[in-house]
């Protein structure tokens, strides 16, 4: 069958286990935690979770784990030009379940400050996901993405500007 991608399509797969799950886990480009903050919570929550109901635990981790395993080794992991890491926005919801435990544990009262502040800084993120143009940030840096088809730069999932603060969208978006 031909989709229309041609040749490219044996090359969607293969990229590098290690930079994917580096880029949505710490990079400051595509972070899944810069970019839904309130998932911090969520991870320190998951023992909690984990405890008061197991099997939900268990299956919200296997899910996680598979999912964000498959698309790490997506060759453009980032999934440019969008706003955040758009291959894993499914897990959002996912991994935000255990949040549920922060306010069902009594414990979690004296965290009352860090709650609040990662939920606001959530919802700062998503103002500015929707306050800027979305190409903003690659028209102000200049930065082409990595991409399959016709872009100036080579497609390999090992582009270092994704680990560089010059390019961290959401810093290029809370100053313009």
């Amino acid at each position: 069958f031909d989709f229309g991608v041609g040749d490219a399509a044996g090359d969607l797969i293969g990229g590098s286990l290690f930079i994917g799950l580096s880029g949505f886990l710490i990079s400051p480009a595509k972070s899944m935690f810069l970019f839904s903050p309130p998932l911090i919570i969520g991870l320190l929550c998951f023992r909690g979770f984990f405890r008061r109901v197991p099997l939900l635990g268990i299956t919200a981790l296997l899910i996680s784990g598979a999912f964000l395993a498959s698309a790490s080794m997506v060759t453009f992991w980032h999934g440019d030009w969008c706003w955040g890491p758009r291959y894993v926005l499914p897990l959002v919801a996912v991994l935000s379940l255990p949040i549920a435990e922060a306010f069902e544990d009594r414990t979690w009262r004296q965290w009352k400050g860090p709650l609040r502040l990662l939920i606001g800084l959530g919802i700062c993120v998503q103002f500015l996901a929707v306050s800027v143009h979305p190409q903003h940030f690659f028209y102000d840096t200049g930065f082409v993405p990595v991409g399959p088809w016709g872009t100036e730069r080579p497609w390999t999932s090992e582009d270092s500007s994704y680990f560089s603060l010059d390019y961290a969208p959401v810093a290029s978006a809370a100053v313009a």
